[in-house]
């Protein structure tokens, strides 16, 4: 039986390994999701930013001229 021993530690190492993999895919995707709702807020941010200052309010403005 001594051969079980390593074979029993071996499959407990994969265990570890194999969620420790799993936290880091979960860790990796929530990232992905926190950086893709930092940029939209990035863009929302800087188009109300643009439409609020005179130039931006002068091309808002042209853009409903011309669709009228």
């Amino acid at each position: 039986m001594a051969n079980a021993e390593p074979v029993e530690k071996r499959e407990l190492i994969f265990a570890q390994l194999k969620k420790a993999h799993n936290t880091l895919k979960q860790t990796q995707a929530q990232f992905v999701q926190q950086e893709k709702k930092a940029g939209l807020g990035r863009l929302v941010f800087g188009v109300a930013h643009v439409s609020n200052t005179p130039s931006g309010s002068s091309i808002t403005a042209s853009f409903h001229g011309l669709r009228n």
